[in-house]
């Protein structure tokens, strides 16, 4: 994927040749493209979160751009509250 900037989706509207990438068991809530201009140990250590494990994958395409693919922790997922949600006019 040709892209000068950080782009993110949820999982299921990202792009098909990105959300191959996926692995593991279950499906991620969303999934970020990091291109290669942009990555680096710092992004890896904000994104990856050490102290959660399992809940964010890193992949690295073919091309050296790096793809994360993660679920939401229940706490963060909307709740009932989604549901109420109005739009401001």
């Amino acid at each position: 994927m040709k892209s000068d900037r950080l782009m993110m989706w949820r999982f299921a509207a990202a792009p098909k040749t990105l959300k191959s990438l996926h692995r593991k068991s279950g499906t991620p809530d969303w999934l970020v493209f990091v291109p290669r201009s942009l990555s680096g140990a710092d992004l890896d250590d904000a994104i990856l979160h050490k102290g959660t494990p399992g809940q964010v994958a890193r992949y690295e395409t073919p091309d050296g751009d790096i793809v994360y693919m993660g679920t939401a922790r229940t706490a963060d997922r909307p709740s009932a509250m989604a549901a109420t949600h109005s739009r401001r006019k």
